[in-house]
């Protein structure tokens, strides 16, 4: 990797294996910023089943209040939020059949 010292522009050159690249602390909510819940840095509220303040939307990753912002975190986020909405969906359509 390449580095260059913002104040003096010296270069160097760093071996490395891989790079992370973080791009911010953002979070980008437009789509939902009138819809939904947010709290004071702008992250989306959710509960432990990453459901957000409307009945059947839900927020994973970087968006939500609390996130780590890994990636790890994200895929995480997104396997309680899928295995809840079935859940909510077996639901739904029990009550449809006992109707």
């Amino acid at each position: 990797m390449r580095l260059r010292h913002p104040q003096t522009n010296a270069e160097r050159t760093l071996p490395v294996d891989g790079v992370f690249v973080f791009i911010g602390l953002e979070p980008r909510v437009e789509l939902v910023r009138d819809q939904l819940a947010l709290d004071e840095r702008g992250h989306i509220v959710v509960d432990t089943a990453m459901r957000a303040s409307l009945p059947g939307v839900y927020a994973i990753g970087d968006v939500r209040r609390g996130a780590a912002r890994q990636i790890i975190t994200a895929m995480a986020d997104g396997v309680i939020a899928a295995l809840d909405a079935e859940h909510a969906l077996s639901q739904a359509v029990a009550r449809e059949v006992a109707t």
